[in-house]
């Protein structure tokens, strides 16, 4: 019988789209939880939503910060809330920010592959053995899901050689993000991540307090070393 023990939930902000924009960019974050724990961050992402967003917003979006957010609420204190939650449960959280290029694979290829290149990697140090870790994504999008699953089947790393690890899932579970709080606080990394990335590059229509919010706050939490050396940050 398999045994999972944690479920890897993707999210990803951007367009790649030509020009010094955000827009230019393709964040791919990937977000992995006790399995066990699903509901209870379903429960306290719900809670993050009511104090920080109007009664409106049925579902955490980076996209609707800041103006959907509640009186007396900043983007800040968004940010403080999901780190808080985020070590709370023992997150292990990879984002990877691809800029455009013009030649070579396609911006999102790009982050898919190196987000799963390190996902891939952490499992083959042998955490959580044997148990087997099950991928979910918004289901919302449906060619990006098939596009995001092709991408995980077809798995291998581009340096060695060496295949996806069988204790991840070749098949990605589709779901409704508004079912799946971790699917809405990786949105709020990816989007938050896309406009520190856009700051680093200078790009004009950065968000200065998202990207603020993403070092400060968010940074912090993403993989890291035994000595602390950040692991869960890559940008191409």
């Amino acid at each position: 019988m398999v045994a999972i023990s944690h479920a890897l939930f993707i999210d990803e902000s951007g367009n790649a789209q030509p020009g010094r924009s955000v827009t230019s960019l393709w964040v791919t974050v990937a977000l992995a939880v006790a399995f066990e724990r699903a509901r209870e961050l379903n429960v306290r992402i719900d809670a993050l939503r009511t104090r920080n967003f109007r009664s409106r917003l049925k579902e955490v979006k980076g996209s609707e910060v800041p103006h959907e957010l509640a009186r007396g609420r900043t983007t800040d204190d968004l940010a403080q809330d999901l780190a808080t939650i985020l070590r709370e449960f023992d997150a292990h959280i990879w984002v990877v920010a691809a800029s455009r290029q013009s030649d070579g694979p396609t911006t999102k290829g790009t982050a898919r592959q190196l987000v799963l290149e390190r996902v891939n990697g952490f499992l083959n140090l042998g955490r959580y053995e044997p148990a087997h870790w099950i991928i979910v994504w918004d289901v919302s999008d449906v060619q990006e899901l098939g596009d995001f699953s092709r991408s995980v089947s077809e798995f291998r790393n581009a340096f060695s050689g060496e295949p996806r690890n069988d204790r991840l899932f070749p098949s990605v579970l589709g779901g409704l993000s508004h079912d799946w709080g971790g699917l809405q606080a990786a949105d709020l990394l990816s989007n938050f991540a896309l406009h520190f990335r856009g700051r680093e590059l200078t790009f004009p229509d950065v968000n200065l307090d998202k990207a603020q919010a993403f070092e400060t706050q968010l940074k912090p939490c993403l993989q890291a070393t035994a000595t602390g050396s950040v692991v869960g940050w890559k940008t191409w």
